[in-house]
């Protein structure tokens, strides 16, 4: 991917910001990939509906889009459940939430890792968190394999974990029970 990135003049981060029928469509018609990252930074997303077409939003759409599927309410919860994908333990720390490339910046040695799924862009920041936790996959996904790995808990399928937990919060990760609270 950083190969593609930097043959069409982009940056990894700026190739993130595309989908993965962009890239194939651009390539296959032997054409330079745009650069999305300006439109898209703040926020953007993407589904494939019943026909297998592509639908992109970015920006207030995409928030709009969101507030009228998911709603406004802000979720309140102190404890969240999810599957356990490696054991560890009960653990304590900082919750870091990371959403995207930008956010790496702001994790630290010690850290929880909270994100909505991992990628291998996320290793860096796996092999220093003290555990992990992600809305999304379950004992087969890439956080649950990697972390199995290098040896650090790992909740994986919690939902709404990037929702309900706050960067700088301190939680406790119980990895034998798949529980996750809130202590601040």
């Amino acid at each position: 991917m950083e190969e593609i990135a930097k043959e069409n003049g982009l940056t990894y981060e700026e190739f993130c910001y595309l989908s993965s029928r962009e890239i194939l469509s651009f390539l296959k018609q032997g054409r330079k990939l745009p650069n999305k990252l300006p439109e898209r930074k703040p926020k953007w997303g993407s589904f494939l509906d019943e026909s297998g077409t592509e639908h992109l939003f970015s920006g207030e759409e995409l928030q709009e889009l969101l507030n009228e599927i998911v709603g406004t309410q802000t979720i309140q919860a102190s404890e969240l459940k999810g599957t356990v994908a490696s054991k560890g333990g009960i653990i304590q720390g900082t919750a870091k939430v990371i959403i995207s490339p930008d956010d790496f910046k702001h994790f630290e040695e010690g850290d929880i890792l909270v994100a909505p799924e991992t990628t291998p862009d996320f290793v860096p920041l796996m092999k220093k968190a003290k555990a992990i936790i992600t809305d999304r996959g379950g004992i087969t996904s890439h956080a649950a394999i990697v972390s199995r790995e290098i040896g650090i808990a790992c909740i994986t399928g919690t939902n709404n974990a990037t929702s309900i937990l706050k960067s700088g919060e301190r939680i406790e990760v119980d990895a034998e029970k798949g529980v996750i609270r809130k202590l601040s």
